[in-house]
C-alpha cells in the first residue's frame, strides 16, 4: 500500500489495481568507495523525485552495500532520516581531512576500542582469518556510521532491518558477500 500510493503520486495515475503496479528495483554495484559515493548520490536523487518510496528491492554488492545498508538501518530506527542527512554524514567523512577515517574517535573512546577488539577476537575464536580488509572495514565503518549511530556503531545488525522490511516502509535490501577462505 505504501508503494501503491507513492507510484500513484509519482505518475499521476489514480486507483491502480495491484496487478497494475510495477515492481521497481534498484542496484548499487560494487567498486569500493567510488561505488558507495555513486550509490549515495543516486539515493539522494531518487528520494528527491519520490522514486525511493516506489522501490520494492535494492540489490547491492561491496561498495554499494556501504551506501545501502547504513542508510536503510538508520531509516529503520529514525523515520525522519533521509538521504540528505546521509549525504551530510558522507561529506563529513571524505578524504583527505585532518582526521582520516575519524581515527581520533576510535582511539579516544575505550568503549569503541573494546567493541573492535571483541569483533577481532570473535573472528579469531571462530577460526576466521583476520585480514587487512577487516581493519579497513572497521575504519570505513567508523567513518561512515559513527555520526549516524554514535556509540552504538558496532551494535548494528542485519536483523535490525527485519521489522522495517516486513512493513514495506523500506525497499527489501538484498546484499551479497563472498567468503574467500578455502577451508
Amino acid at each position: 500500500l505504501i508503494t501503491k500510493g507513492a507510484i500513484e503520486s509519482l505518475t499521476g495515475l489514480k486507483n491502480l489495481q495491484p496487478h497494475e503496479l510495477p515492481t521497481i528495483a534498484m542496484c548499487a554495484s560494487g567498486g569500493g568507495y567510488r561505488a558507495m559515493i555513486g550509490a549515495r548520490g543516486f539515493f539522494v536523487g531518487a528520494e528527491d523525485i519520490g522514486l525511493m518510496d516506489t522501490t520494492t528491492y535494492i540489490s547491492c554488492l561491496s561498495g554499494g552495500t556501504w551506501a545501502t545498508w547504513p542508510y536503510l538501518l538508520k531509516k529503520a530506527k529514525d523515520k525522519g532520516f533521509n538521504t540528505k542527512d546521509a549525504q551530510a554524514n558522507l561529506n563529513d567523512t571524505t578524504f583527505p581531512n585532518s582526521n582520516p577515517f575519524l581515527i581520533d574517535n576510535i582511539v579516544k573512546n575505550t568503549e569503541k576500542v573494546r567493541d573492535i577488539a571483541a569483533n577481532f577476537f570473535t573472528k579469531y575464536f571462530m577460526n576466521e582469518p583476520i585480514t587487512f580488509v577487516d581493519v579497513y572495514g572497521i575504519l570505513i565503518g567508523n567513518a561512515l556510521l559513527s555520526e549516524m549511530f554514535g556509540n552504538n556503531t558496532y551494535e548494528q545488525a542485519l536483523h535490525d532491518m527485519q521489522a522495517y522490511s516486513k512493513t514495506a516502509e523500506s525497499p527489501l535490501p538484498i546484499g551479497t558477500a563472498i567468503i574467500t577462505n578455502n577451508r
